[in-house]
């Protein structure tokens, strides 16, 4: 008992020893806090006290704004502010202000249109916010010392789902469940009518019992709306019984519009139909596991064996046998590392750069483009990117700035550029690449080499002390805004690249902070970026500046020879030609006398026949045959006043060797000239020109090759469609006329130039759309065209998107033909207003014939697609001339219904309101709330007509009113419009009051329990009292 108490003593001691050291250690740490506490409280109240000297405000980064709601966005201001605030659209403050405050003063360019207001105070206020209000805002302010400070706001319009949460499919929206499952099933989770976009993903956690397959999730961009539904599926199959899984479905909620952000379900697999698992199933399945482990280990073996035998890694001692034999240990080093680069490198110098055919190198298409090099001393000088590295321009510039006109050719230069260097990789310079997503913000050049040379610890000094590296950084602008880019609808959101931006130089500060002291300090260092930003901004510090501009006419007719050689040696092609070779167009026997027509035709190719004095007195180079040609296509166009001329012959050969020697100089000719069809639609276009029209010659001079190629392409289709000769030779030669001539087209208008204004964000995928238009096979495409459906889904002719094959089929062999039987056929066989993404994709890709559309359009009188159409135009002094050209008309609107079509009405208002543009009739039919019209800034209209609308007392109420206090109209009319007959009595005495005195209303109950009131031009006299009926009451 003695020993038993003396050990339980000594544990109490130890215990208590324990205790006193936790004890002390609580009070050293309590001791410490309170010393931190202090010092934050002295550092904010000398923050505090400094803070009063200086002049700043303080603004949040991003607002996110309800659609449809109203919204302050305000600054804090630091230190005695003065009452001068201006708002500005952008992220400059040098143009006018769309808001202002000056002494108490509120005006601006917006105040008070468009739903923009400002405070006293100077804070911006949005009434009723739509996606027109999300942009980049910049706000100036001025304070008492002489000094005003401006800040940057991002504004996003955002739209809350419903319900606020991921739905799963088979569960109460927001609401954990359970669900009891025997066999293979599915789970869909889904986000309707958000903006921004949500992403959904999956978080499983299970047993082995129950296996899962995740599917892609599916993203659809509701354009009526402007916004994103979401959805995301999984497959769950019961593998063995009583197993338990949790599914959790999660958003990403970033601007927290969602009540919940995630949605749960748990799923037992209960007794799985009385059955239980196959015992033999299960051993088969261990069985082929373990087969399929034990051939992976195999596999991976003789892998790993294989690179150790032809490693890339080592030390400068530890080398393969292919480098034992290498001279020094530098060399070999600097061979491993020429060697896994080359490697690495190849692939990115491979690809699919039309959306057609095989894999092809970058040659295949590559074309030297002009460039522009301006040394860091200021001299320019122009080149060809082929010889940018042999020049001195940039020979000795240790940071080298590229930027392109266009985003397709300078991404082709740098394509290329690495393929060079791949070839040339023994006796070049050393090229490091480095894509936006391989590099990181906060990375240095030193540490990026020494990633990149994992081929030797010491190769930096060993290995390429003395040869030139240079490191290619692809597109720079990821690498600048470390990933925090704020994208608008107006493509302003990009921060500033300027000295002013701390993020972007502290970025490129880390990455061009490659170590002067490090031996290797003269690393040459090639940035390429495809925006359009100034060069000066982009890098503070000195560099030279490569200018890779549009290749000149040349280059881009070797270019288009290229994309079309390698479009008719691709399997596509050859398929296509197959699959019409393999139909019988005609029988055997016709099929024999076209070959033999074909012949005939080519034995007597030179049977044309002019006289050869009146060639030799005009010194003409026209052949005999072109000539003959050229006559016989002149006759008929010719006057008959020039038919009786004396000399008509003379006269005829002078004016077609004019022409000869006009159409020489084009484009095209080259192309053309042996083949006496291709030679004589060119020519048609020319005679036509300058017979017909009575053209003057600098009019021909002028005439484009656009213009041109067009008129050939209509005749070539009409040739071809309207079968004017059946034999086989003739209709192949009109199909490869057609399908070249069309490529030649659509990709020359759809590539921008100098003289082009193009959105070069979307260079790249209007080329590859243009491309893959001119390569279908409009030979028997064309013959029969069929029209999608009305009710098609609207999401697959969005833009870059065209699915639907007849549709761009029939775009694509008649949209593009200067015609205006076309665009009416277009117009009056398809609804543009009903897909809004059709007109969009027209107005887009179609700028030299987009005054012809709208002419087509606006003949048809469909107003609904005019006010869409001048929504989405971005010509300024287009829209505005279109405007001034509805003084005095009448507007016939419907589809409100619609919220695209209501912002389109409402910017249609808005502008004609500015105008002072004064309206005729208004005439709006269709079932939409009247509400809206009272957010409208509505310009003066003659006479307003509702038809076919469903009134409720409160709205009647207040477009009555706002109607009558803005006197915006003399005259008023309701036409069948609905009304229920459960309103308040108040309301029906007032009608009955306007019948018996002022109106003669026509009341005819109906099956639906409702009354028709029909009111007639006399509304005006009541409209003027600015009362409903004669009891005064609103």
């Amino acid at each position: 008992m003695q020993n038993l108490y003396s050990g339980s003593n000594s544990c109490f001691c130890w215990r208590h020893f324990l205790e006193t050291i936790r004890l002390a250690g609580t009070v050293k740490m309590a001791f410490v806090k309170l010393i931190v506490s202090i010092i934050k409280i002295l550092a904010v109240v000398c923050f505090v006290t400094i803070s009063d000297g200086f002049a700043d405000i303080t603004c949040p980064k991003l607002v996110a704004i309800e659609e449809g709601s109203t919204a302050v966005v305000a600054c804090n201001t630091t230190g005695k502010t003065t009452s001068l605030a201006y708002w500005y659209i952008g992220d400059s403050a040098t143009t006018k202000p769309i808001l202002r405050l000056e002494n108490g003063k509120l005006g601006g360019t917006k105040y008070g249109v468009g739903y923009y207001n400002i405070s006293s105070s100077g804070e911006m206020i949005i009434t009723n916010a739509t996606t027109r209000h999300e942009a980049l805002y910049t706000v100036l302010m001025y304070f008492t010392d002489d000094t005003d400070v401006s800040k940057h706001i991002t504004v996003n319009i955002t739209v809350s789902p419903l319900p606020l949460c991921p739905v799963i499919d088979v569960c109460s929206p927001c609401e954990k469940c359970t669900l009891s499952v025997n066999d293979t099933g599915t789970l869909t989770c889904s986000i309707v009518g958000v903006r921004p976009l949500m992403p959904l993903k999956w978080i499983i956690k299970f047993q082995d019992g129950i296996g899962v397959v995740e599917h892609l999730p599916i993203i659809v961009h509701d354009v009526s709306s402007n916004t994103w539904n979401s959805s995301i599926q999984i497959t769950y199959k019961v593998r063995s019984c009583h197993q338990e899984a949790s599914f959790q479905c999660v958003a990403q909620d970033d601007l927290s519009l969602l009540k919940h952000s995630d949605s749960s379900i748990r799923i037992h697999t209960g007794n799985c139909t009385g059955k239980t698992p196959d015992s033999n199933g299960m051993a088969t399945a261990k069985v082929v596991t373990f087969v399929v482990i034990f051939v992976g280990i195999v596999a991976a073996t003789f892998v790993i064996m294989y690179i150790i035998k032809n490693r890339c890694t080592g030390s400068a001692t530890s080398v393969s046998d292919k480098q034992r034999s290498l001279p020094t240990n530098e060399d070999k080093s600097a061979k491993r590392l020429a060697t896994c680069l080359k490697k690495k490198y190849k692939a990115r110098c491979t690809g699919n750069l039309l959306p057609w055919g095989n894999l092809n190198e970058v040659e295949d298409f590559y074309a030297a483009s002009q460039c522009e090099i301006a040394h860091t001393n200021g001299l320019i000088s122009l080149t060809s990117t082929d010889k940018i590295f042999s020049s001195n321009a940039i020979r000795d510039e240790q940071l080298v700035l590229v930027t392109g006109k266009t985003r397709y050719w300078e991404t082709l230069f740098t394509e290329q550029l690495i393929q060079q260097w791949i070839q040339n990789q023994e006796n070049d310079f050393l090229l490091l690449f480095a894509s936006k997503k391989e590099v990181k913000t906060s990375v240095k050049v030193l540490d990026f080499l020494k990633k990149e040379t994992s081929v030797d610890g010491n190769l930096l000094i060993n290995g390429i002390k003395n040869r030139k590296c240079v490191l290619l950084l692809h597109g720079l602008e990821n690498i600048v805004l470390d990933g925090k880019e704020h994208s608008t609808g107006q493509n302003n959101g990009r921060e500033s690249f300027s000295s002013e931006n701390p993020l972007a130089n502290m970025t490129l500060r880390n990455l061009f902070s490659s170590s002067s002291e490090h031996p290797h300090h003269q690393i040459q260092i090639l940035v390429t970026a495809w925006h359009k930003h100034t060069t000066g901004d982009i890098l503070p510090w000195p560099h030279a500046k490569i200018s890779v501009s549009h290749v000149h006419r040349d280059q881009f007719n070797e270019f288009l020879k290229r994309v079309y050689n390698r479009f008719i040696n691709s399997s596509e092609y050859i398929s296509s030609i197959k699959s019409v070779s393999d139909k019988p167009i005609i029988h055997n026997a016709t099929a024999r006398s076209s070959k033999k027509t074909c012949a005939e035709n080519k034995g007597n190719s030179d049977a044309y026949s002019t006289s050869k004095d009146v060639a030799e007195k005009l010194d003409c180079k026209v052949t005999r045959k072109q000539r003959e040609m050229l006559s016989n296509e002149s006759e008929g166009l010719l006057s008959e006043a020039e038919k009786n001329k004396e000399d008509d012959s003379l006269e005829i050969d002078r004016k077609i060797c004019h022409i000869q020697d006009i159409f020489s100089k084009f484009q095209f000719y080259e192309e053309f000239k042996e083949n006496p069809l291709h030679l004589s639609m060119i020519v048609h276009t020319v005679i036509q020109r300058y017979f017909s029209q009575n053209a003057d010659v600098n009019d021909v001079n002028m005439l484009s090759n656009e213009e041109i190629i067009c008129s050939v392409l209509e005749r070539l289709h009409n040739s071809f469609v309207e079968q004017h000769v059946e034999n086989n030779c003739y209709e192949n030669s009109v199909r490869e006329s057609l399908e070249k001539l069309a490529a030649y087209l659509i990709v020359s208008q759809n590539i921008p130039n100098d003289q082009q204004n193009f959105n070069s964000s979307k260079c790249h995928e209007d080329f590859n759309l243009a491309v893959n238009m001119s390569i279908l096979e409009y030979s028997n495409k064309t013959k029969d065209l069929q029209l999608p459906e009305k009710d098609s889904n609207s999401s697959q002719m969005s833009c870059v998107e065209f699915s639907h094959r007849n549709f761009t089929h029939y775009f694509a062999a008649n949209y593009y033909i200067h015609s205006k039987r076309y665009y009416n056929e277009g117009v009056a066989k398809y609804d543009l207003s009903r897909n809004f993404p059709v007109l969009k994709f027209l107005i887009h890709l179609a700028t030299t014939q987009i005054r012809p559309l709208f002419d087509a359009v606006q003949k048809f009188q469909k107003n609904d697609d005019i006010i869409d159409f001048l929504y989405e135009w971005d010509n300024g002094d287009g829209v505005n001339k279109v405007i001034t050209e509805q003084d005095g008309k009448d507007i016939y609107v419907t589809n409100l219904s619609d919220s695209i079509h209501r912002k389109a009405f409402a910017s249609f208002c808005e502008k004609c309101s500015l105008k002072q543009i004064k309206w005729k009739l208004l005439s709006i039919s269709g079932r939409f709330s009247l509400s809206f019209l009272t957010f409208l800034t509505l310009p003066k209209v003659d006479s307003i007509i509702f038809s076919d609308l469903e009134l409720m007392e409160g709205e009647f109420c207040q477009i009555m009113s706002w109607l009558s206090e803005k006197n915006m109209t003399e005259s008023l009319r309701f036409l069948e419009c609905t009304v229920p007959t459960k309103f308040s009595a108040n309301f029906l005495t007032e009608i009955k009051a306007l019948k018996e005195s002022k109106l003669q209303t026509l009341l005819q109950p109906d099956e639906t329990n409702t009354e028709v009131f029909l009111f007639d031009y006399e509304t005006a006299k009541w409209l003027k009292k600015s009362k409903l009926g004669t009891s005064g009451k609103n």
